[in-house]
């Protein structure tokens, strides 16, 4: 071979090694080896946010516990009494104390205790009942969001 002469890739491309055969190939297996590799960037990405997830779980007995020991919770919104049963987890409160508190912090702690409990108990309902009648307080929307019912008629009851 000449020394000015520049050979021609594709002249020498054999069986094996088709994707050199022609430029277009080359681009296309870069794709494919770009896109296998993302593939396995967000399968690792997925699991190690899982890990992070399992991470924080929090067992079902544990929160009762909190919840039942947390004095802040007696004396400000009047929990009574907290109580597992299955994925239910049942949280009694003194209605007239309950009503008392002011309705952004009641609906912001329902929506939270509904997140937690769901998040470390698989499909877990949360039900935020009046003492004594078990009248519901809270409804929760199929986001787990919470809804107070109505503060007037909930006091009249009671």
């Amino acid at each position: 071979m000449e020394s000015h002469c520049v050979s021609d890739p594709r002249a020498n491309a054999t069986a094996t090694d088709p994707m050199m055969a022609h430029p277009s190939g080359l681009a296309r297996a870069s794709r494919r080896w770009l896109a296998l590799g993302s593939s396995a960037v967000f399968i690792l990405l997925g699991a190690l946010i899982r890990q992070e997830v399992e991470a924080h779980w929090i067992p079902p007995e544990q929160i009762v516990s909190l919840l039942r020991n947390d004095p802040a919770l007696r004396t400000h919104l009047g929990v009574q009494s907290v109580e597992r049963q299955g994925r239910l987890l049942i949280i009694r409160v003194e209605p007239r104390v309950w009503n008392a508190a002011p309705s952004d912090k009641r609906q912001a702690l329902a929506t939270h205790w509904q997140r937690v409990w769901r998040h470390n108990v698989q499909q877990g309902i949360v039900a935020v009942v009046a003492a004594g009648t078990d009248q519901p307080l809270v409804n929760y929307d199929a986001a787990g969001q919470a809804r107070l019912l109505d503060d007037a008629k909930g006091s009249e009851n009671f």
